[in-house]
């Protein structure tokens, strides 16, 4: 059982230095944080708005199936409720940690 803690500590020291090592070039060129600051521009602007339709369509079925059954799942609800509010204060949340990226 020690041979395989020590397999995995020179594994792990091999992954360490690399990362450092890596980390002075990755700083000198900045673009490398290009796609991911465009996946959050896509993600807060269109996503958004989706997820905001889907929301409210979903509210409309969860109502019809409470009408339907006679019966109103409340969990259900709530948890769609939250959600929503997610999906309505996500994208300010992001653009307000990232500072507009």
């Amino acid at each position: 059982m020690s041979k395989c803690c020590g397999v995995s500590a020179v594994r792990l020291a091999l992954i360490f230095g690399a990362i450092l090592i890596a980390t002075p070039a990755i700083a000198q060129d900045a673009s490398w944080v290009e796609p991911i600051t465009d996946f959050l521009d896509v993600l807060t602007s269109g996503l958004g708005r989706l997820g905001a339709a889907v929301l409210g369509i979903g509210i409309v079925a969860i109502g019809l199936w409470a009408a339907w059954t006679g019966r109103m799942d409340w969990g259900r609800f709530g948890f769609a409720l939250i959600g929503g509010i997610l999906v309505m204060v996500g994208p300010e949340l992001v653009n307000s940690l990232f500072g507009g990226a």
